[in-house]
């Protein structure tokens, strides 16, 4: 079920105070008009309606889509993400275990660009750990040809398409496409590795996947 609840926003700008409305769960099936705020970003800002001072400001949000059976839990630090993991953890996954039981892809993230990043993937029909393992070849790659990057990212822009997104800065300096020959190898890499129903799908966890059966 989507819970809606609104918190109160000081502006710095004008110095009042508005109301801002967060989402905390997100059920996408029950409420499709937020699909597109959370794609194309809107769901994290807001103005304020006094002086007109724009702001972006993630919070903690439970994102369910009932038909492609997706669970995910956004935090906006990492940190504070992994505090939540190491819980679950402990308590055995006791949280997400009726989605899990259910087939549900559950997932754990810790920034704004692995939630987008997430969703988009879903959004394009992809396992988001095959589209991890194929960046993570890319990676390599890059790493090889001693090609200078701050991230990567998996994405659909309108004018180079789906597929995935070298970034320097603030600067997209090189684009690979998701081939079906990548896709091949990965989904063969990843039937090789066959881990476990794990909760944060990511860079690290890739490295791991990849590296099964190297001598």
């Amino acid at each position: 079920m989507t819970e809606v609840n609104q918190v109160p926003i000081h502006c710095e700008t004008c110095q009042k105070s508005f109301d801002y409305t967060i989402y905390q769960n997100v059920n996408v099936t029950e409420t499709p008009e937020l699909k597109e705020k959370l794609i194309n970003q809107t769901v994290f800002q807001c103005t304020c309606p006094h002086c007109g001072q724009k702001y972006f400001i993630p919070y903690i949000l439970n994102y369910q889509d009932m038909d492609k059976k997706i669970l995910i839990h956004f935090y906006p630090k990492e940190e504070e993400m992994q505090k939540e993991l190491q819980q679950v953890l402990i308590d055995d996954q006791t949280t997400n275990q009726d989605f899990l039981d259910s087939g549900y892809a559950v997932r754990y993230v810790g920034s704004c660009d692995e939630f987008f990043e997430k969703l988009c993937i879903a959004e394009e029909g992809y396992d988001d750990r095959i589209i991890e393992i194929v960046k993570y070849y890319c990676v390599d790659r890059m790493l090889q040809k001693n090609i200078v990057f701050d991230r990567i990212l998996f994405s659909n822009q309108q004018e180079a398409g789906v597929g995935i997104y070298i970034v320097n800065g603030k600067k997209i300096s090189h684009f690979i496409p998701v081939s079906e020959e990548l896709l091949k190898i990965a989904e063969k890499q990843l039937e090789k590795a066959k881990p476990e129903k794990d909760l944060l799908v990511d860079r690290y966890w890739a490295q791991i996947v990849a590296s099964v059966g190297d001598e």
